[in-house]
């Protein structure tokens, strides 16, 4: 049995994963045969640590890194619960030390730790390093809290476009174009084609995993926004909007992406970012302000480039 083997049989059943561990969803962003995964073991030989990862090359050097649309790395520790506080931190240590040290050997090592895991010193020791990321956070969704701490502008923007826009299921075509243009106005650009895009919202259609809100005005559908969920948590995955349009019709969708998480009893990760309007704009939802590392290491000739 390889290693993506029992990586497989390991998620398989399992209700505590979040859908970015999945060995589905690796196979969708990371094609087959470019993940694999790592293990710690307790003496019985039964798991205790997990890292799933993306590989490959470029100019002759090795990488590891996320794959496309996924927000953090494939990493689970199974802590006991009888554990004391200083007895939790040495067994995470050790995990986490244990995992590392399995990883195969890369020039580059980008990671992105799931925000739950705050302790990341066994990589600063490793030669990692690390900075500071945030995204935004609804523990548990109640409709009549939420809506409670919208800030005054958001609430006023929200009506706005409550009389303008109508709400309808999204296509595919759309989002991926609403998104280029959204990125096309940071000067940046997609990192994957429309086609894999399809692929991926097509099999979590089909495991009833996702949705495409769409805005639609007089003048035809004015935004999208793609929601995934897993067991316990939506994600706010990717959207985008014409850009003749306001951000209202962002407003609308996430609210009612909200309001959706609720009814499935959810947890909503705004999956957030450091550009400053886009965290404002998270900001005025009233979510809660959650940190996350970003980790990374660069030897040989990477370093130099990553220097430069």
């Amino acid at each position: 049995m390889t290693s993506q083997d029992t990586y497989r049989a390991f998620c398989q059943n399992r209700n505590d994963l979040s859908i970015f561990m999945q060995p589905f969803w690796l196979d969708l962003t990371c094609e087959p045969e470019s993940w694999d995964a790592v293990f710690s073991r307790r003496e019985d030989g039964s798991i205790q640590g997990a890292w799933a990862y993306r590989f490959g090359s470029k100019l002759g050097m090795k990488w590891i890194k996320l794959p496309v649309l996924t927000p953090f790395t494939a990493l689970w520790i199974d802590i006991p619960d009888d554990h004391s506080p200083q007895k939790e931190i040495a067994f995470r240590h050790a995990v986490l030390a244990d995992l590392e040290r399995q990883l195969p050997r890369a020039q580059i090592v980008e990671l992105k730790l799931p925000w739950t895991m705050q302790d990341w010193l066994p990589l600063y020791w490793k030669g990692y390093r690390q900075e500071t990321r945030y995204t935004f956070r609804f523990a548990y969704v109640n409709v009549e809290v939420v809506h409670e701490g919208f800030s005054k502008s958001f609430r006023r923007n929200l009506r706005v476009a409550e009389r303008h826009y109508t709400i309808e299921d999204g296509q595919i075509s759309d989002l991926y174009v609403f998104m280029e243009t959204v990125l096309e106005m940071r000067n940046a650009h997609v990192l994957f084609q429309q086609q894999k895009l399809e692929e991926i919202v097509e099999a979590l259609q089909k495991r009833q995993q996702c949705k495409i809100y769409a805005a639609r005005d007089t003048d035809g559908v004015q935004a999208t926004v793609l929601a995934v969920w897993d067991e316990s948590t939506t994600y706010y995955l990717i959207g985008g909007r014409r850009k003749t349009d306001s951000r209202y019709s962002i407003n609308i969708l996430l609210w009612q992406a909200i309001q959706d998480a609720a009814q499935r009893g959810h947890a909503f990760d705004f999956e957030g970012s450091m550009l400053e309007g886009v965290n404002k704009f998270f900001q005025s939802f009233g979510a809660q302000l959650t940190p996350y590392h970003y980790i990374y290491r660069y030897r040989g000739p990477a370093k130099v480039k990553y220097l430069l």
